[in-house]
């Protein structure tokens, strides 16, 4: 007999509960004392144990036992479409900020050499908002993978922004304003998304990275801080303009 085991959920073959400082889930109808997997008595431990059980169960089929049943709330749908729609809406104002002026008159879209970065780090933010809109453990991916996308793009348009601000040249058009404009909704949507707590996670959960997410997590911070050295331009630059030329 299963003694100090209280099952918070059933379905078709499995049940989830609580042990003694543990979480488990066990194939329903045998008496065994040990479950089949088990997870430690943490909020982790229990977000770890509602994604295992939602994978070996039909959703339609699990049923809450009791009043005692750990809450398995998550991040609510309308918040997962609104990290979605910010998503969405940076993507169309930088695939609208392909065709205008960009820098020094000309458009992204008219140099293939400037075209495909930017074409790419759009598709990498659709394929954060695709895997956001999952849920689940997609969703932490797809929000580590928008993340991730922010932070290398932000050197890129820190130095194109910086040409301007140093006092080149070039002049800002429509294009750079709409892709810096993009830049921040969808990073907003990306931060958005990580912050929302993975579904399973009991009610009242911290919405903060996990354990095996510091790493990404400070990976992405060194990428934004590398990229936008490697990009930026040299602040200490000048124009200097002479009866007989411009030189700096």
């Amino acid at each position: 007999m299963r003694e100090n085991v209280t099952i918070s959920y059933r379905g078709n073959g499995y049940e989830i509960g609580r042990g003694e400082h543990f979480y488990g889930i066990w194939r329903l109808g045998t008496p065994q004392p040990e479950p089949v997997e088990w997870w430690p008595d943490t909020p982790e431990g229990w977000s770890g144990a509602w994604s295992r059980f939602t994978s070996v169960e039909a959703p339609a089929s699990i049923v809450p036992v009791g009043q005692e049943a750990a809450p398995a709330s998550g991040a609510s749908q309308p918040a997962v479409l609104a990290a979605v729609a910010l998503l969405g809406v940076g993507i169309v104002c930088g695939i609208a900020g392909l065709f205008p002026a960009y820098l020094g008159g000309s458009s992204l879209a008219s140099s293939a050499a400037d075209l495909v970065p930017h074409l790419i780090y759009l598709a990498g933010w659709a394929a954060s908002a695709a895997l956001i809109l999952k849920g689940g453990r997609r969703m932490r991916v797809g929000a580590l993978l928008g993340l991730g996308v922010s932070a290398v793009t932000f050197g890129l348009f820190i130095a194109d922004a910086g040409e301007v601000i140093a006092g080149g040249t070039h002049l800002m058009g429509a294009g750079l304003v709409l892709g810096l404009v993009s830049w921040l909704i969808c990073a907003a949507g990306s931060v958005f998304a990580f912050r929302l707590r993975p579904a399973g996670a009991p009610m009242g959960a911290p919405a903060k990275p996990r354990g095996d997410e510091v790493g990404p997590v400070v990976m992405l911070m060194l990428a934004a801080l590398g990229a936008a050295i490697a990009f930026a331009p040299s602040w200490d630059s000048y124009v200097l303009r002479t009866a007989s030329g411009t030189s700096s």
